[in-house]
This record gives structure tokens, sequence and C-alpha cells, in this order.
């Protein structure tokens, strides 16, 4: 009852307030306390960890921007996002191009960096041509899995050196990127994402709901399992962010998974409702949600469940969180 009222309030926000404060999702967040850990193939191997921290941009009506250290190589560089457009801040407030990443399939820009004092230019990355590839890729890293991922090419002066392809998933960053070398292809791939400035804050709400509590399986002969009803419902997640003005889209790496259990507790099915991977939340007014719905077939193997009253255990696993969700129903048959 209190987790199908709390599905009814969030529907009910969601309706009232959601339309109106949708934003669109950054493909390069800089929210100040983010890093990214990277797991890193080929010669030297290892990890490679990028943070952005904040930072004072060097004139007055400069947008925000956000100290980006470990992207490139040299020092961490002044840099700010903003529909679609990342750009570098130079010493004078000077703007240098580096992506347009909400640009169509297609788009060739050429990438740009801020001089930097006493230190060596990057002639593999200054001055290379982008392509926005495409707009749709599926990208499997050890962080999990991302859709609508854009691809992002590259073309530099220099052989078997530099940056080959990055791939950017939206809300997350940089998921995967290709590199050349002299020992060899280089691929980095995301293994983690953190904001340390939410560790330790009261994070994470949820409700489930149920389609309906009472099944009613027909057996007369011929029975076809397939035509049976399901086990329906939605699961609704939400994330209480504690800086509503920042980029719009936040991860949420997680794995849901059910089982039912009768009535001596015996647990008689077990499911993935979400396989491993993370989701983009949608920004409320207070807070980020997402919606997952699940179909589940009141079988055993082919066999029909059987007559009885029953509990549907859902659990959500997600790093520095877990947690349960259950409701009862029941089962009756006809023939």
């Amino acid at each position: 009852m209190v987790g199908g009222l709390l599905l009814s309030l969030l529907f009910a926000v969601q309706q009232a307030q959601l339309r109106p404060t949708l934003r669109p999702v950054s493909y390069f967040p800089l929210q100040p306390g983010t890093t990214w850990v990277y797991q890193v193939s080929g010669v030297p191997g290892g990890e490679r960890v990028v943070s952005a921290k904040p930072g004072v941009v060097p004139v007055s009506t400069a947008a925000a921007a956000a100290l980006l250290d470990g992207y490139f190589p040299g020092p961490a560089r002044l840099v700010r996002s903003a529909g679609g457009t990342v750009e570098e801040i130079g010493p004078t407030g000077e703007a240098f191009l580096w992506y347009r990443l909400g640009a169509p399939e297609g788009t060739s820009w050429t990438l740009r960096l801020a001089p930097q004092p006493q230190e060596r230019p990057l002639p593999c990355t200054d001055g290379a041509r982008l392509t926005l590839a495409n707009r749709q890729e599926t990208v499997i890293v050890p962080a999990g899995r991302f859709e609508n991922v854009v691809l992002v090419r590259w073309e530099t002066p220099c052989r078997d050196a530099g940056i080959v392809a990055e791939w950017f998933a939206p809300g997350v960053g940089l998921v995967q990127r290709e590199e050349a070398s002299f020992a060899g292809r280089v691929l980095w791939q995301l293994k983690e994402m953190r904001r340390d400035e939410l560790d330790g804050l009261p994070r994470y709400g949820g409700a489930l709901a149920l389609s309906r509590r009472q099944y009613v399986l027909n057996l007369m002969p011929p029975v076809d399992p397939q035509q049976l009803p399901s086990l329906e419902g939605t699961l609704a997640l939400w994330l209480f962010d504690p800086t509503p003005d920042g980029e719009a889209g936040v991860p949420l790496c997680l794995e849901v998974t059910g089982e039912i259990e009768d009535e001596s507790r015996q647990t008689l099915k077990s499911f993935a409702i979400r396989d491993p991977g993370c989701l983009i939340m949608a920004p409320l007014a207070w807070a980020r949600y997402r919606l997952i719905p699940f179909q589940q077939p009141l079988l055993l193997g082919d066999t029909p469940l059987p007559q009885g009253a029953y509990t549907l255990n859902v659990t959500v696993s997600t790093p520095g969180w877990n947690t349960s969700f259950s409701l009862p129903f029941t089962v009756s048959h006809v023939y």
C-alpha cells in the first residue's frame, strides 16, 4: 500500500513538474568533485584518473568552468561545457574549441588547446580534425553498458601516435578512448565514476508497484503457458540531488533482481529485472528519477505457479547502496 502510494505520488509529481524542468543531458559533464577512473589496456596500461575541480575563470564575463585534470597530458585545464559545446578557457578568457557533441552526424571541426606557458605543445592533439561519426553507439566497458553514445573520430598529423576515436555517454562523459602508439593500440575504458561531494548523504529512494495483486490462471486444457498472465509491475527509483542546478544527467549504476517466495518464505524463482549497467536519472524539480517496468511469467519452468499466496521481493544493488522492496500477490486457478 505504501509503495503504491509513493509510486502514485511520483507519477503526480512527474506529470506536474517534469516537462518544464527537463534540460538536455550533457555528454561532457563537469560537476566539480567528479572523478572518472579508466582501465587502460596496451602499453603502458594500468589506470588513468581524470578529475573535475572548482575553477576560477580569468574574466568576469566567462561562463562557469572546472579544472579538468588528467584528460590530456600536462597540467589541469580550465574547461566549460554547455549545449554540447566543450571549450577550454585561455589565460585571457579566450575560448578554444574542443568538442561539438550536440552537432549532427557528419559534422567536423578542429580541436584547439589553449597555450600552456612553459609546457611542451601537444602536436598530436592541438589542431586535430574531429568528426562526429555516430550518435547511437552502444558501448560496454567495465563501468557498464551505455547506449545513445556519441562517437567522435580523430585525424591527426602524427603517425602511429595520438587519439583515434572517443565515445561519450549522456550524463557520464568519456567512456572509451582509442589511441595509437608505436607499441600498438591503447584503449581507455571507464571503470568507475564518482561524485565525491555526495558521499555520505541520503541519496536514494524508491517504490514498487504491481499492475494487480490477484492473478487468475485459466488451466482448461489445452493449456498454452505463453498465454497465461504474467506478473507485471514498475520499480520507481529516485536520486535526491543536493545540486539541482548542476548537470541534468546523473548516472546510477545498478543491478535489479527479483524473487518469488511462497507462504513458507521459500524462494521458488529468481530472475533479473535489469542486468548490471548504468541508467541516466531524468531530472525532476526535487530529485532525479527512473521508472523500470518489468514482466515475469507466472511459471516454474513450463508449469503454472500453484494456487496460493506469494511475495515478490525486488533487490536493487548499486555501489554503496543496497535495498529491497516487497509486495504480496495471490494466484488462483480456474478449469
